[in-house]
């Protein structure tokens, strides 16, 4: 029988099994988010809450006794910039699915709901307050508080609860204005 023309040389085809074999060992982007968000997407799952880093670190060292290892919640922290992102990476990779991010039902649509009243603005700017774990006197910037309400809010859905939970414009039309919110929680319950 005459040789193929088209045959790889051996070393070509060693080089080639390698290489295919590297590649397959690769975790993907979503394999890789799954080990280091695990704990905090499962955290979230479980009871429907913002989970502060307080709350993690507890659960993490009382996992670490029993032979688990997680990343700190300064390490989350950095990778994904702080930890709300985080915290929002997890309920994403929770609830909408892996790599995909394509929601499995529509609970999360929900009809209107009445007008917030000054104190719920009030008493929400203070779980905010709480939950990211600010000290006395400091409350949430803007930005904080839009990150911690959306994702307060797909926490709440999720866990079988009605979201009551006021937006920017929401506080801006009862207030005036988001910093004179706060100054209002301030007196409220700093004063």
């Amino acid at each position: 029988m005459a040789k193929s023309h088209l045959a790889l040389p051996e070393i070509a085809a060693q080089d080639l099994r390698r290489l295919l074999g590297n590649s397959l060992a690769v975790d993907s982007a979503a394999e890789r988010r799954q080990a280091s968000l695990g704990l905090l997407i499962e955290l979230v799952a479980d009871d429907g809450e913002f989970v502060p880093t307080t709350t993690y670190e507890e659960i993490r060292k009382e996992r670490l006794s029993k032979g688990e290892e997680w990343p700190t919640a300064s390490t989350l922290s950095r990778l994904y910039g702080h930890w709300l992102a985080a915290v929002h990476a997890a309920c994403r990779f929770w609830f909408d699915g892996g790599p995909q991010r394509v929601a499995g039902n529509h609970h999360h649509a929900v009809g209107a709901q009445p007008g917030y009243q000054p104190a719920e603005i009030l008493s929400t700017l203070l779980a905010a307050r709480r939950d990211l774990e600010l000290p006395d006197g400091h409350w949430p910037s803007q930005w904080e508080y839009s990150e911690w309400a959306e994702v307060k809010r797909r926490l709440t859905r999720r866990s079988g609860k009605g979201p009551r939970i006021p937006g920017l414009k929401q506080i801006r039309k009862a207030f005036g204005g988001y910093d004179s919110a706060v100054e209002a929680a301030g007196w409220h319950f700093d004063g």
